[in-house]
């Protein structure tokens, strides 16, 4: 049997040269022309309000919740009224807030006077600390209050933990290599463990996942489980990511995400500068017309038939780039075995984008192996 390496090069030719989240919706889209007072004084915002008989007054009657506790990673909202007490229209637009907020909502951009309307302030309580607040401003044309702060606040309680929630691995492809998470719970004593998914189907076969139910180690928690991970041997090089989730009992709980990701080691495997392991890609960048252009590798081979792999090239596309395989070397006192291989593209090489997208695919060379 005989492997086949995919080598993509990425060159241009002919050239010159997973906190907590909080959402304000806010219905339908800012209207223009929207003055908003700025006063620098006391003095000055007095005068406006004199001058402006006439003006908008945005009446609230409460710019704080408290939620009092909820579930990590579950979501809640909360509506503040907003009252338009003037005698002209009451325009309001979106403010800053205190974290990655959007202002996506409100009920209406303007109340008319006598009018209400709503703020909604939606969040989902992802942070890593306990007490949890965040807010978000409206500005309004209002001189006496050209900005509202709405605020959340409350505490974040976790009945379900996931430790780690992350686990890596680097192995030959050839070899098994397990992990082990934790899924424990300080308040439920009938946790369960009811269902298992897989983020990536394709590799769903070299993932093996087992929850066993065990007798806490800490006596303050109430349930205990193991997760042991199971990757089986035949996955191609590179690296991988498994995200793995696992379902509860527990319906006000979002269900736990265990992120498996590592590297695949063959006894076959390119190295390079300017060799991108991830993407198994040859970047030459940006290359001027009329000028060469070279990119060195080294395939490196280890095992038991090391000393032995040859290598010879199938295919190049396009066909006028040059592929040279260099004699092999001994590394390591022969625990390793590198051949040299170096691409080259051409000073006469016709104005080309092979730069690896959709429209313009990479260039494509294919190694062919006598390794087993």
């Amino acid at each position: 049997m005989r492997i086949l390496l995919s080598l993509l090069v990425v060159i241009a030719l002919g050239l010159a040269g997973g906190i907590a989240l909080a959402v304000v919706e806010y219905g339908g889209p800012p209207k223009s022309g929207l003055a908003l007072a700025s006063p620098t004084s006391l003095e000055l915002r007095a005068a406006q309000i004199a001058a402006a008989a006439d003006a908008p007054r945005a009446l609230v009657q409460s710019v704080d919740f408290d939620f009092g506790s909820m579930e990590r990673g579950t979501s809640g909202s909360h509506e503040f009224a907003i009252r338009n007490g003037g005698s002209s229209p009451l325009l309001l637009e979106q403010g800053d807030t205190s974290c990655s907020c959007t202002l996506s909502g409100l009920n209406q951009n303007s109340l008319a006077p006598g009018e209400s309307g709503t703020v909604t302030l939606s969040w989902t309580a992802k942070g890593i600390t306990n007490d949890f607040r965040h807010w978000a401003k409206i500005r309004t044309n209002d001189p006496s209050a050209p900005e509202i702060e709405f605020a959340i606040h409350g505490r974040v309680l976790e009945s379900i933990i996931l430790q780690p929630e992350l686990i890596r691995f680097d192995k030959p492809a050839d070899t098994e290599w397990s992990g082990r998470a934790q899924v424990v719970s300080p308040v439920l004593p009938d946790l369960q463990i009811t269902g298992v998914e897989l983020s990536d189907p394709a590799l769903a076969e070299f993932f093996a996942v087992t929850p066993t139910p065990e007798t806490p180690t800490n006596p303050e928690n109430k349930s205990q489980w193991s997760i042991q991970v199971t990757v089986k041997p035949g996955l191609p090089s590179g690296s991988i990511q498994q995200k793995i989730r696992l379902l509860t009992n527990f319906a006000d709980r979002p269900d736990l995400e265990l992120t498996v990701a590592g590297n695949i080691e063959n006894d076959i495997r390119v190295r390079g500068a300017r060799w991108n392991v991830t993407s198994g890609t040859l970047n030459l960048g940006q290359i001027e017309a009329g000028k060469e252009a070279v990119g060195e590798l080294k395939v490196l081979a280890q095992g038991d038939n090391r000393d032995q792999v040859k290598l010879s090239v199938k295919e190049v596309r396009p066909s006028y780039l040059q592929v040279v395989i260099g004699e092999p070397q001994a590394l390591a006192g022969g625990q390793r075995w590198q051949i040299p291989l170096t691409v080259t593209v051409p000073a006469d090489a016709p104005a080309a984008s092979y730069a690896g997208t959709t429209v313009a695919p990479a260039a494509l060379i294919v190694l062919e192996t006598n390794h087993p």
